[in-house]
This record gives structure tokens, sequence and C-alpha cells, in this order.
């Protein structure tokens, strides 16, 4: 009797039991579906900083000056200073110069051109010499001699010069312009001189005579030509805005320097020059960095 409560009480225990894992598994089963989690959203992507804007300099404006010095060919036909007594025939011209100075100031128009204007101050001096031929008797022997007359003009002047400088390779320029000037003053001395190898005198009592000298009359204020150069610049600084500018010139005059007679010079000049560029800087645009 007593194993038969305990085979009863045993299998009441694992009814019980297999009824409580039922109740739960049921409770498991019937549980409601969890909401799916909303996904994350991604992180904004970090843009790469652009890059640093590349700079350009561009050249506003050159100032500058220079001086030198210009030597001169002075052509004539028959050349004499108005109004003043000589026995000379005439003056075909001769060589002479003088120092040149002037200020400029350049505009650029494109990468490889210019504009420029100058302001030039020049003077010019000459020893124009013409010999006459004469024959003189000696001992009722005639003899050839000759009269040397000279006359040394000088004049001053001023121009406006503009012109435009071509620029060939970096610093190396072709210049080209036209020469409107001015006529400031004008000196002269002249003599004639007998020929010192004979025993004459001129009438006077002197081997010299007609020795003059006094301002040029008749003086034509108004002048023209052109002028025609090169020269290149050497950089001063690290930034070329300064440089040493030596340049050389062919300038001729088609003017006469007085009303009354043919006289014209054609300058062949040298000049040393400083130069100073104003800058600017601008961005460049790139496809990285557009405007």
């Amino acid at each position: 009797m007593k194993h038969q409560l305990r085979i009863l009480l045993a299998a009441c225990v694992t009814l019980a039991c297999a009824s409580v894992v039922d109740v739960r598994a049921q409770e498991t089963l019937t549980q409601p579906k969890p909401a799916p989690r909303a996904p994350k959203p991604p992180a904004p992507e970090e843009k790469p900083a652009p890059p640093p804007p590349v700079m350009i300099s561009e050249r506003l404006i050159t100032v500058g000056g220079m001086a030198g010095y210009s030597v001169d060919l002075h052509t004539a036909s028959g050349f004499v200073v108005p109004d003043v007594p000589t026995c000379c025939p005439g003056y075909d011209g001769g060589s002479g110069g003088g120092p040149v100075a002037g200020l400029s100031v350049e505009l650029p128009v494109s990468s490889k051109l210019d504009i420029l204007g100058r302001i030039v101050y020049q003077t010019t001096r000459v020893t124009m010499d013409a010999r006459e031929d004469i024959t003189v008797r000696i001992n009722d022997q005639p003899v050839p001699s000759f009269i040397a007359h000279e006359v040394t003009p000088s004049v001053s002047m001023a121009s406006f010069e503009p012109g435009v400088a071509y620029h060939i390779a970096e610093g190396f320029s072709l210049l080209g312009g036209l020469r409107l000037g001015a006529v400031l003053s004008g000196t002269y001395e002249q003599r004639s001189t007998l020929d010192p190898s004979i025993p004459y005198d001129f009438s006077n009592g002197a081997g010299v005579r007609e020795e003059t000298a006094g301002d040029i009359p008749q003086l034509n204020t108004m002048q023209f030509g052109i002028f025609v150069g090169a020269r290149y610049g050497f950089p001063l600084n690290t930034q070329r805005t300064l440089r040493l500018v030596p340049e050389v010139q062919f300038a001729p005059l088609f003017t006469s320097f007085v009303v009354t007679d043919a006289w014209s010079a054609s300058s062949f000049r040298a000049m040393l020059g400083l130069q100073f560029s104003l800058m600017k800087s601008r961005p460049v645009t790139t496809p990285l960095r557009p405007e």
C-alpha cells in the first residue's frame, strides 16, 4: 500500500512539473514580437577643406627715371648761324653729344605689351668745321693756303616721348615711339682762323676774325622725331618690383633746329635707369576653386 502511494505521489509531482513547463512555454510563445529598431542614420561625411587659393601678382604701373649720355650726329647743308656775319660758305655738320635724362611711366596692356610715356631733357653740343681754300703770294710766288672756319652751337630741348615696349623675354624689351620736343635754348661760338703757316694776318691785324658768341637767332621751337631701342631689366629684389635697367636707343629728329637752314641731329643714347613696379595680387580660378 505504501508502495502504491509513493508511485501515485511521484506521478502527481511529475504531472505538476510538466504543467509548469507547458505554461511557461505558452507564455513565451504568446509574448508580442519586439518592434524592429530603426537603423542609425549614417554619420555625415566630412567634406575636405578646400585648397588654399592660388594667387598671382599683376603689375599695375611702372615708374622710373633714367640718365645717360647721347652721341649725336649733326647733319647740315650750308648751315650758318642766322643773322651773324661770317665769311664761311656754310657748314655740313659734325658729331657731338651731351647728357640726357628723363622720367617714365608705363602701363601694361597685356603680358607682352606696355604703353609708355616719357619726359626727356637733352642737350647737344657740336663743333662744325669748314675749310676755305685760298691762294696767297709769298716772294711773288702763289702759295696755296686756307681759312679754317669753326662754329660750336649748343642746344637744349625737352620732349614728350610716347611709345610702346614689347617684351621679348623676361627682362628684355624692344622700344619704339615718337619724339615731340621743344627747343628751350640755343647758343653758339664761332671764329675764322687764318692758316698760321703763312706770314699774313686778317685786316684786323690778327690771325683770327669774326670771333663771336651769343644766342642762336630764329630757333625752330617745335621738334619732331622717333626713337627705337632695347633694354634689359636686372631685378634688385626677390619680388622683381625694383629693377636696374640699362638701355640703348637710336633717336633721329626730322626737323631743323633753325628756321633758315637745314640742321638736325640723330642721337645714339646710352642710359641707365631705375624702375619700380606697383603690383596687386588676385586669386586664380581653378577646377577645384571656381569663381
